[in-house]
């Protein structure tokens, strides 16, 4: 699985500067695919996240001037 399988190819027909754009294979696919997992797991991180801050606020009788995040 790749991520951008033709990128490189359009890229290539697109701009004939010396701008040099490695072909697909020189870039291993088990490190796209160990990026893609590190990447999900850091946006469901951020998505816990907001759901604690969240529940924290509706737990906590404070206006938002007093909210220690908006200090």
């Amino acid at each position: 699985m790749q991520l951008f399988p033709q990128k490189s190819r359009i890229l290539r027909s697109q701009q004939r500067s010396s701008v040099q754009i490695l072909p697909d294979q020189d870039f291993p696919v088990g490190m796209v695919q160990r990026f893609r997992l590190e990447v999900q797991r850091s946006q469901m991180q951020c998505l816990q996240d907001q759901l604690l801050i969240q529940k924290w606020r509706k737990s906590q009788p404070q206006t938002k001037s007093q909210d220690p995040l908006f200090s």
